[in-house]
């Protein structure tokens, strides 16, 4: 049953059992603008300003165990979201506990339409390719700051008569458990830009996918065991390349293939060979040679290049990722193999007899993570210099052991390592643990 009713521009809500006709102090209600499960909006008029604004009144969640709002959760995110400066975020002028029970906040109100009834116009694919960018690098911003909306769908986006967009209402990331809004914030940011891009939006392209929303997490590929950050970022960098092929017929030439690849290698959750299938689509197979070495050089330099701007860090973090990938295949790797292969590119580096050492530790440490490894050197060397001795040499070997056991496939592994990379760059605790192999946190 509601906790609150609404006719003719009167709210009444129940306080201590009792209802109450509720007032904003310099306010009239024009109007209700929507409802959901975690709130009302209204659209009001300053008495004195006459300027239109939108008022939310939060409504407790359907699994609050008290019954009531979460002051503490609702003045920490209503402040996180004041503090964003974005001409596509609706402002926030103020915010206030009224009744000593009912929080609200007075927003700037959007004259428009919502996505939802923006889209029913069928705009050709550059418009919508506009307006999804838009949206994507909006998402991007307040989910760099850590915000998380959590119901972003096409009822909270407005579009204004200028073709601006306009996010509102991020009162779900208030109160759904924090695991709950990010898989919401994953599997709706998905949709909104399949629904914009239609027929461009090919699903074989990316690794991962979404269900629904009902439905229980045990896909592997489900997107919102994802991250949302990444998940945007890799989106961003997927309209460009459907902007590519729009722009142009087939890549006819090495700037347009460097600039394709650019896009994949900065992206996250790409699945390489569907973006190789959907290219040979367009494409003459002639071009391949070429698109994967600069593919893979992309690649590589994303992870590796110049502009990265911590090696130290990239050198621990890698080290981390690549005896996860040798641990997790040990039993499976022809040792004979890689050895031989690692004395062709690396004679002089390491005796034979010490490789052979270096590999029957790594393989029989009984831990699958770098850092207990790391942690048991300290403990038994002590000398830190001879602890990234050891710690060069062991990157040295996996790397080049990794690379020896994939052969032609190690680009999709290549490639699966800055995915896990920026993984590891979002999870504080494990990065802190990587970085104080080094001391750098």
């Amino acid at each position: 049953m509601k906790n609150y009713k609404y006719k003719d521009n009167i709210l009444e809500m129940k306080i201590n059992n009792k209802w109450e006709k509720i007032t904003f102090d310099g306010y009239n209600i024009s109007g209700k603008i929507g409802e959901g499960a975690n709130g009302i909006v209204l659209k009001v008029r300053h008495i004195i300003t006459e300027r239109d604004d939108a008022i939310k009144i939060w409504l407790p969640h359907k699994f609050s165990k008290t019954g009531k709002v979460s002051q503490q959760q609702y003045m920490d995110e209503i402040r996180k979201v004041a503090k964003i400066k974005n001409n596509n975020i609706v402002t926030i002028y103020d915010a206030k506990i009224i009744y000593n029970e009912i929080y609200t906040c007075v927003m700037e109100y959007i004259e428009g339409e919502s996505l939802k009834e923006w889209i029913i116009h069928n705009y050709g694919i550059e418009t919508r390719i506009n307006i999804c960018k838009k949206i994507l690098e909006t998402v991007l911003e307040y989910q760099t700051a850590g915000i998380i909306h959590g119901d972003l769908h096409g009822g909270n986006i407005i579009i204004d008569g200028e073709d601006n967009i306009h996010i509102i209402d991020f009162g779900t990331s208030l109160f759904g458990r924090d695991n709950q809004s990010k898989e919401r914030e994953s599997n709706f940011t998905i949709d909104l830009v399949k629904n914009l891009l239609g027929d461009y939006f090919i699903e074989t392209c990316f690794e991962i996918k979404n269900y629904s929303i009902r439905d229980t997490i045990t896909a592997k590929d489900d997107s919102r065991r994802y991250e949302p950050l990444l998940i945007t970022k890799t989106l961003i960098h997927y309209i460009e390349l459907v902007n590519i092929k729009l722009m142009t017929n087939k890549l006819t030439n090495n700037s347009l293939i460097i600039e394709y690849c650019i896009n994949i290698s900065q992206g996250i959750y790409f699945n390489i060979n569907g973006i190789i299938n959907e290219l040979l689509s367009w494409n003459s197979n002639e071009i391949m040679g070429v698109f994967i070495q600069i593919l893979y050089d992309n690649i590589y330099n994303t992870i590796f290049g110049e502009d990265v701007n911590d090696s130290e860090d990239i050198f621990y973090t890698t080290l981390f990722i690549y005896y996860e990938i040798f641990r997790k295949n040990k039993n499976k790797i022809d040792f004979v193999k890689t050895e031989t292969q690692f004395y062709k590119f690396h004679r002089g580096s390491i005796e034979q007899p010490e490789y052979k050492e270096y590999i029957e530790k790594l393989k029989n440490y009984k831990s699958d993570l770098y850092t207990d490894y790391h942690r048991n050197l300290v403990s038994k060397i002590m000398n830190m210099d001879d602890v990234y001795e050891v710690d060069y040499n062991n990157r040295s070997i996996l790397a080049d052991l990794i690379q020896t056991y994939y052969g032609q496939d190690f680009i999709l592994i290549l490639y699966k390592i800055w995915q896990r990379t920026n993984e590891i760059w979002l999870d504080k605790n494990l990065h802190n643990r990587i970085l104080e192999m080094s001391n750098l946190n």
